[in-house]
């Protein structure tokens, strides 16, 4: 008798286990991840982009308005055994002048598989076709530009290692002329 209601706990423990990450694996990350970055405490918050570095990585980036001024900010998850957890998010108020915004994190502190630098912005000119990243030592990178909103866009690169912090970014016409230097 007493083998047949252990055998009968264990099959449930199993089923409740099974079930538990059966639904992890279900989960929509995009979906979680916004929702997580919807916690963050700002105001009219809206998402712009989540970008999947691998599938346990990720970046989410979004716009907020806490005090009636535009800020652009990012926010890095890793993916752990009880589904996505926010690292840590990094938002600044968006200049108006410009006609490219930034804003750099550094991600060895997160131990963010093996990424050292994060520098991102949004892309306030129509003018700006691409963004080139010319670090200190003089290492030169174009940076991945996405499109949101249907004609908003912003721009992103992540090193491993390379110290992008001081690095020349610049905002380049179609023609290949400088619009914006920072």
């Amino acid at each position: 008798m007493m083998t047949k209601r252990i055998r009968l706990l264990v099959i449930i423990g199993i089923a409740l286990f099974g079930g538990y990450f059966f639904n992890i694996l279900l989960k929509d990350d995009s979906k979680e991840i916004e929702s997580i970055v919807h916690t963050i405490n700002e105001p009219l918050l809206s998402m712009a982009h989540v970008e999947f570095l691998d599938k346990n990585h990720a970046v989410a980036f979004y716009e907020s308005v806490p005090t009636g001024e535009l800020y652009f900010g990012t926010a890095i998850f890793k993916k752990g055994i009880l589904g996505w957890e926010a690292l840590g998010s990094y938002s600044s108020q968006i200049t108006k002048d410009r006609k490219l915004d930034w804003g750099y994190s550094n991600l060895e502190q997160n131990e963010f598989a093996g990424y050292t630098d994060f520098i991102r912005g949004k892309i306030l000119s129509p003018e700006i076709e691409k963004v080139k990243v010319v670090t200190k030592e003089g290492n030169d990178y174009e940076a991945k530009i996405i499109e949101y909103n249907n004609s908003e866009r912003l721009w992103f690169l992540i090193s491993k290692g390379e110290e992008l912090l001081g690095a020349s970014i610049l905002g380049i016409s179609k023609e290949g002329k400088v619009i914006e230097k920072l």
